[in-house]
């Protein structure tokens, strides 16, 4: 998915779909989490590529 111009849209995404305020909402929750555990960045991030699956979100 690539972004399709500054209107917020990724192309196959229709324009009801706010990209940024998803994005900045995850990046918001994340962050807390993180600082409640006090995880380093390369913790975090190993989490995040190995431990957390996304597809069991949906």
């Amino acid at each position: 998915m690539t972004p399709n111009g500054p209107d917020r849209i990724i192309q196959g995404m229709g324009p009801d779909v706010d990209v940024k305020a998803i994005k900045k909402e995850a990046e918001e929750a994340l962050l807390a989490i993180f600082k409640k555990h006090k995880l380093n960045w390369h913790k975090a991030r190993y989490i995040l590529d190995k431990v957390v699956d996304l597809s069991e979100l949906m």
